[in-house]
């Protein structure tokens, strides 16, 4: 079963990265340059909305009860591992480049080290959510704003050749970033849906992908 698991999920990387090629390959270099720069501008302009949108989400209280739900879970998983740090946050499922960074944003004794770790992953899970609907928002908005423009991109000619191979690298990059965002929401969530966790786990193209400096950097930027 779990192996049936790992070959599901890996699977399912690979046909978005297949289609994702393929789909450039039609669409041309220029289209796909387009798309990629609208993918570039959504990110930075969600990271920047990030931090403010998911800090008033919070101070609303909207997600009390769900940490309340996590320092309980926290609470029983610390009783079983001695109340290790590490060991809790592994036994949670998030990746060991996260592990390392929140574990040294706590501290304290036992009690203000599980509320404050339930406290510092809500807060995470809240702000890749609110990246993520950001960044749909203003792809959206962009794409509309420059709907006429890309389709003046379809007259301009290219090499054949030139223009299929460029435009499926394009979007081959594009599908990564898609993937990357796709983990990124499941690890936030993981505390919450242990399903997550497992999946990315027994997945070798999604734990190397995680696993990487730039899962952290995402982590510290959004966050």
């Amino acid at each position: 079963m779990r192996r049936n698991i790992q070959l599901i999920f890996d699977l399912l990387i690979i046909i978005i990265l297949s289609g994702s090629f393929y789909w450039g390959l039609r669409r041309g270099l220029l289209r796909s340059v387009a798309d990629l720069v609208i993918i570039l501008i959504a990110m930075a302009t969600s990271f920047v909305l990030v931090r403010p949108g998911s800090s008033w989400l919070l101070q609303q209280g909207f997600f009390g009860g769900k940490m309340q739900e996590l320092t309980q879970k926290i609470q029983v998983v610390a009783t079983d591992n001695n109340g290790l740090i590490t060991d809790v946050l592994t036994k949670l499922g998030l990746p060991n480049v996260w592990i390392r960074y929140l574990t040294d944003q706590t501290g304290g004794n036992d009690q203000s080290w599980i509320e404050n770790i339930a406290r510092v992953l809500t807060k995470l899970a809240v702000a890749v959510v609110v990246f993520l609907i950001l960044f749909i928002l203003v792809n959206v908005i962009l794409k509309l704003a420059t709907r006429g423009l890309t389709k003046m991109l379809d007259n301009i000619y290219l090499v054949g050749f030139l223009n299929r191979v460029g435009g499926g690298i394009s979007n081959l990059a594009l599908g990564l970033i898609i993937i990357v965002f796709l983990l990124l929401l499941m690890s936030a969530l993981t505390p919450w849906v242990p399903k997550f966790g497992t999946w990315q786990e027994n997945s070798h193209i999604a734990s190397f992908l995680r696993e990487k400096n730039y899962f952290l950097s995402l982590l510290e930027t959004i966050f």
